[in-house]
């Protein structure tokens, strides 16, 4: 068992004086058996103890890291859940603010329309008025004309009036004649008052439909402005609501790097322990199987002068806290969007190029950007160059990363993953 093999010659000593007490102990009576057990179980248990403390190595703690990480994983499910029902949600509001900001711009456009067909409309009326007062006036004046004459012909002037014409003719054709002309006269009197009238009835009925079409007008200009003041209303209270799903969004998003970074340093506890398991370094161990883990060639990896200043302003924490925003997207070769895929060296480069830092497109690129690193001065925000791919250091011994086809966009593995054949600091 690697547990009680990697010590060495002291370790060696102990368990065959542990051999050496249990085939002692095997030798007494029976009746000694319960102090047999008690005295075997001890020496055991002190030599896992002895070792256990010696080395580092707690498997209570593994265990309970273990169930941690599974937890905060389990955590980060409900999370991603909660994250994609209120983006769901955001996006119906945002619907519909943008159909009833639509509809608002249609309704504006048409109360704008109505208003300017009030404002025809009354002046039509008002020109219509004025023709009917004219109308009015022009029966009243030919009214006035027609009693003139008609007293003229009958009161005034007995050569033209009807007895006359009968009493003073000179025959039946001069008397004709009187009488035509007196029928005339009424006649042509008649009939202009009938157009008079007519006019007038003409003028009054368009009055009366200009009238009629108005009140329509201004029923739709109510309905209009009614319809207005719904709509934003309607669409004060959705951006309210959006605001809202804005700020759970962003407390989600809050949530979900913290419990990644909690994934991360379980899987960091998870990692030493495994490592002093193994009776390993845990400083250069892989853990769980994953890749060679180690160091490349380059000389500055193992060189602790190499420790450079940062070069910009940019936080590292605020770097990481935007690239954990995006853990659970998929992987996509050649892909450029953090949300909808991108691979190793896309992920690198979309990650900094937000905080405006150029970076290579290709991982190996970044073996000579920035400024080298060695393994021991690693700090967050870094970048760690394997063979063919390419992440951040996201602190406490891993990586966040767009790591394969099958496991996405990841922040649990260990940055000891793979051999590293450089560290670049770009901030």
């Amino acid at each position: 068992m690697k547990f009680f093999s990697y010590k060495g010659n002291r370790n060696r000593k102990r368990i065959i004086s542990a051999m050496l007490v249990a085939s002692f102990m095997a030798t007494l009576p029976l009746s000694s058996s319960n102090q047999r057990v008690n005295l075997v179980s001890g020496q055991i248990e002190a030599f896992a103890t002895t070792t256990s403390s010696s080395n580092g190595f707690d498997q209570s703690k593994l265990d309970d890291a273990k169930q941690k990480k599974k937890d905060a994983e389990k955590k980060l499910s409900e999370t991603k859940n909660n994250i994609t029902g209120v983006k769901n949600n955001q996006t119906n509001v945002k619907n519909q603010i943008t159909n009833n900001t639509a509809n608002l711009e249609t309704i504006k456009r048409e109360l704008e329309q109505t208003k300017t067909d009030i404002e025809n409309k009354q002046a039509e009326i008002d020109q219509t008025n004025q023709d009917l007062i004219a109308a009015q006036e022009e029966v009243d004046r030919q009214y006035e004309s027609m009693k003139l004459r008609i007293q003229f012909m009958y009161e005034n002037n007995a050569d033209e009036s009807l007895l006359t014409a009968l009493l003073e003719s000179d025959g039946l054709a001069d008397m004709l004649v009187r009488v035509e002309y007196i029928t005339d006269v009424y006649k042509t009197d008649r009939e202009l008052m009938d157009a008079y009238e007519l006019a007038l009835q003409t003028v009054e009925e368009k009055a009366a439909l200009l009238a009629s079409q108005m009140d329509d007008l201004v029923a739709l200009q109510s309905s209009y402005e009614a319809r207005q003041t719904e709509l934003e209303n309607a669409i004060v209270a959705l951006q309210g609501q959006s605001a809202e799903y804005a700020s759970q969004l962003a407390a989600l998003n809050t949530l979900k790097s913290q419990i990644n970074t909690e994934i991360a340093n379980w899987a960091e506890i998870i990692r030493q322990q495994e490592a002093l398991a193994a009776g390993q370094d845990p400083n250069n161990y892989a853990g769980g199987g994953s890749g060679k883990g180690g160091l490349g060639s380059a000389a500055y990896l193992k060189d602790d002068s190499y420790n450079p200043d940062y070069k910009t302003s940019v936080s590292p924490d605020s770097l990481i806290s935007f690239a954990l925003q995006y853990v659970g997207n998929p992987y996509v070769w050649g892909g450029n969007s953090l949300t909808n895929g991108c691979d190793c060296s896309g992920f690198v480069h979309l990650v900094f190029q937000n905080f405006g830092i150029s970076t290579p497109r290709y991982s190996q690129s970044f073996l000579t950007s920035g400024q080298p690193v060695s393994y021991n001065n690693m700090k967050k925000g870094d970048v760690v160059v394997y063979p063919g791919h390419v992440a951040i250091y996201l602190g406490n011994g891993c990586i966040v990363e767009a790591q394969s086809t099958k496991a996405g966009i990841t922040s649990n593995r260990s940055v000891n993953c793979h051999t590293i054949t450089g560290i670049r600091r770009l901030l």
